[in-house]
């Protein structure tokens, strides 16, 4: 049965009921794939993908020793990079890549001079499939410094783009590959009352022309809205949940406030045509329900496409996940 759900009734869905939806049936006019990451029986992060309305979900990798996560789509949806721990250093996670249904799995780049497979976490693919664009830490061994690094498939090398003593994270493209948006805490770094903040920046592709957006102090996981006038971002200041802001004045406007102070909203990918955004959502609450949503914009309605509790605080069931939306729709 399809299942769409009001504000009211998500809410006391979360609050009441502990759900574990392995697939949602019907077909509603959802198109495309999602590829995610969960946790597996043994516990291990896996790679999985679903069709969009949460049916034929599918494990792609089977890591026994390592996990598998932060999985982002190709733009024509025939490959996957993710991170994993598999032949990972004290450089960080490994970067890798696989085809859409498992198969050939390798690493994304090695470092020039060795057969280290290039570190880093939250790869996403550009919007032409030309480049890859991840963060990674930098001497983590003295301290948590977080830099921003693109590969170029034509050139086969990896450039960086931040060079901050600070956390630069969770980089975005903007709809025609020009620009990235990432959260920082670089303006926060050295003041030890604000040192959790962040704010949000965009740069060019090639490290150049980097500008504020944010000021806020409170702006997480930004996504580039697909008519490329704005970010869509998650606020934790009061009323925390989903806000925009405008590229070009730095106007902020709340979208979607969280579903109760205990269930958290975070941004993943906009449909091309900007009225349907793929969510994850977090339970605070026991048992800490997670799950990837599909909201529509037009009618304010929620779809829960995949949903497992997580009994364990520190480690959220699902890690990253991405929505590819064929072409022809």
């Amino acid at each position: 049965m399809k299942r769409i759900l009001s504000l009211f009734t998500l809410i006391a869905m979360f609050l009441l009921v502990s759900c574990d939806i392995l697939g949602i049936g019907g077909e509603p006019d959802i198109p495309g794939k999602i590829v995610f990451s969960a946790r597996d029986g043994n516990n291990t992060e896996q790679i999985y993908t679903m069709n969009a309305d949460g049916s034929g979900v599918r494990q792609l990798t089977y890591l026994e020793d390592d996990g598998a996560f932060d999985p982002s789509w190709s733009p024509d949806g025939r490959q996957i990079v993710f991170s994993t721990s598999l032949r990972s250093s004290s450089a960080g996670f490994s970067l890798y890549v696989m085809d859409a249904d498992g198969s050939n799995k390798r690493a994304l780049h090695e470092r020039e001079g060795s057969h280290i497979p290039t570190p880093g976490s939250n790869p996403k693919w550009s919007p032409n499939g030309s480049k890859i664009v991840w963060h990674q830490c930098v001497n983590c061994q003295i301290a948590t410094n977080y830099e921003l690094f693109v590969y170029d498939f034509e050139t086969d090398s990896v450039t960086q783009l931040t060079d901050e003593y600070a956390s630069n994270r969770n980089p975005s493209w903007n709809p025609d590959g020009s620009r990235i948006v990432f959260s920082t805490d670089r303006d926060y770094f050295d003041a030890d009352t604000l040192r959790f903040r962040q704010d949000l920046y965009a740069v060019d592709a090639d490290g150049t022309n980097l500008k504020r957006l944010t000021r806020t102090g409170y702006a997480r996981q930004p996504i580039w809205h697909p008519s490329g006038a704005s970010v869509t971002f998650r606020s934790t200041q009061y009323p925390s949940g989903l806000y925009q802001v405008d590229f070009q004045s730095g106007e902020i406007e709340e979208i979607k406030r969280d579903l109760s102070p205990g269930v958290r909203l975070f941004p993943l990918t906009w449909s091309p045509d900007g009225r349907q955004l793929l969510i994850f959502s977090w339970d605070a609450n026991y048992p800490r329900e997670n799950n990837l949503l599909i909201w529509n914009i037009e009618d304010e309605e929620l779809e829960v496409i995949y949903s497992r509790p997580s009994y364990d605080n520190s480690n959220p069931f699902l890690s990253g996940a991405d929505w590819f939306y064929p072409a022809e729709h």
